[in-house]
């Protein structure tokens, strides 16, 4: 299933239990900037506190835009 599919059916309690968190979501957003961020925008409604969200072909234009702060 794709992404979207997944948290659709995640945030609906179909699959899992919608208050899970994980440690780890690894995103690859089909290297499409909208997907990625709409990925990003749903892992961070189920990522713990002290979790990591990877995210595969992103291109930061300098380490300060990498570094990840919220």
């Amino acid at each position: 299933m794709t992404s979207d599919e997944f948290f659709q059916k995640l945030s609906a309690n179909d699959i899992l239990s919608n208050s899970i968190k994980f440690n780890v979501i690894f995103i690859d957003g089909l290297h499409l900037a909208q997907q990625a961020d709409r990925d990003i925008k749903n892992a961070i409604k189920y990522i713990k506190n002290d979790g990591f969200i990877v995210v595969h072909d992103c291109n930061p234009p300098s380490e300060w835009h990498a570094r990840g702060c919220h």
